[in-house]
């Protein structure tokens, strides 16, 4: 650790790798099949009994990830630099009616007129981190189903030499789902060695960044996390701050669970917030629970209650990190924004031959990734060159436009914040309205 120093703006901290798995999830549900297709979780919100069972389905998820990552490592807890898994909560042989599919997810955050106009991603290509590998069929069957173009992906490994992706679907719904909403941009993974030691981790870590930088990516997607301060952690911070630099936006999941930097057994009990979500120049996606009205619009969405933020004790905020809500103090607060995180209220994927509802605030990393591929090709169509977004967003946060640009949660906590008017540390500013981001971000690029 390195004590209680400031830390200057644009720098982060971290020490034992991994990404955060809640421990309940009391927020409403659509109607859905339950966990593993065995039990029915309708109706949450508004019932105690109901919200007491969904806590449990969600330990379920907890229990049933540790199981396949024990799995994946052939029964042998091995020493990892980065844990977790995607939450999954029901499997069958067909896309569930209670997982939401591409399309719907388009029309809640508006990234349909942007559809409409030939926008897609083309030109484009977003870069995701990743650990665990995945399987070209999986996402072709995907792409068959919601009728989408095939998905290029591209692949590098970093790190120690003849390394080995461990089985998981982390990696599987970031491409299912970067692609399915962004379906033009091509896609880059770069996989880092989840059993280096945690020094080498961060310094593959900043080595992935930088050759995603050096090979033209125009987003990043990230949905590791670690519990704190750690030795190595500048190596990825300076790479960080040479992306935003270079004008890349980077995209963290803020965690799954609440205002903990991730589970007690790995991070111990304290409040606090994960890295490299908690760098100053990242955009730190939160996660929300989500409901539609049958024409797609958004009903209702609040806070998960497992979205990972708050104030990041050691680092200081980054000078466009200024809005009204946010605490006048001198700390970087998560996360910044929000996409659909709770896996009640999951999306569908396919995943070693079976269909998922799947969820957790790493959904959110892809699918801002893609509505800003979106973004910056809509921008260079009318020649117009995008920077990094971490001011852009504020900039438009702070303006007359916000309510158009955002959809702000105004409900719902992770047990020690709460969501409320404007920014907040649980969902940040809100999740997309991406036309209308589009529009807002184009407009302040070409003023510049």
């Amino acid at each position: 650790m390195i004590g209680t120093r400031q830390v200057s703006s644009c720098i982060a901290p971290s020490a034992k790798w991994f990404r955060q798995i809640g421990d309940c999830s009391p927020f409403f549900s659509r109607k859905g099949a339950g966990f593993c297709g065995m039990l029915d979780y309708s109706d949450i919100l508004h019932s105690s009994t109901d919200q007491k069972a969904a806590c449990m389905v969600s330990r379920l998820v907890v229990a049933y990830v540790t199981l396949l990552a024990l799995i994946a490592s052939g029964g042998h807890a091995r020493s990892r630099v980065w844990q977790g898994d995607m939450l999954r909560v029901a499997s069958a042989t067909e896309p569930l009616d209670s997982a939401f599919a591409p399309s719907q997810i388009a029309t809640a955050y508006n990234f349909a007129p942007l559809y409409k106009e030939g926008i897609d991603g083309s030109g484009q290509t977003i870069a995701l981190v990743e650990v665990d590998g995945f399987d070209a069929t999986d996402l072709q069957a995907f792409d068959a189903a919601y009728h989408l173009p095939e998905a290029r992906v591209s692949q590098s490994y970093v790190g120690s030499p003849g390394f080995h992706t461990e089985r998981g679907g982390e990696t599987t719904m970031d491409l299912e789902w970067a692609h399915a909403l962004a379906p033009g941009a091509g896609l880059h993974v770069y996989y880092v060695d989840n059993y280096e030691k945690v020094r080498q981790g961060w310094r593959s870590m900043a080595s992935a960044l930088r050759l995603a930088m050096r090979e033209g990516a125009s987003t990043v997607s990230i949905s590791l996390n670690a519990c704190g301060l750690g030795p190595g952690y500048r190596a990825t911070s300076r790479a960080l701050r040479q992306l935003v630099a270079a004008g890349i936006t980077t995209f963290v999941s803020s965690g799954d669970s609440g205002a903990h930097p991730g589970p007690a057994t790995n991070c111990g009990k304290r409040i606090g917030v994960a890295y490299p979500t908690s760098d100053p120049c990242v955009i730190s996606v939160g996660g929300t629970s989500l409901a539609l009205n049958p024409d797609g619009t958004i009903l209702r969405e609040v806070a998960w209650s497992l979205s990972g933020g708050g104030r990041v004790k050691r680092l200081s905020r980054s000078t466009w990190q200024t809005a009204p809500s946010i605490p006048t103090d001198r700390y970087r607060w998560a996360p910044d924004v929000a996409f659909v995180g709770d896996p009640l209220t999951g999306i569908s994927i396919y995943y070693r031959g079976s269909w998922e509802q799947a969820g957790g605030t790493s959904v959110g990393a892809p699918g801002w990734s893609a509505a800003w591929a979106l973004i910056q090709q809509r921008a260079r169509r009318s020649g117009v060159l995008v920077g990094a977004g971490p001011a852009l967003l504020y900039q438009l946060a702070n303006s007359t436009g916000y309510d158009q640009v955002f959809h702000d949660i105004t409900r719902g906590g992770n047990k020690h914040y709460r969501a409320s008017q404007g920014w907040d540390a649980v969902t940040g500013l809100g999740t997309p309205n991406v036309a209308a981001l589009a529009t807002g971000v184009q407009r302040l690029a070409a003023a510049r």
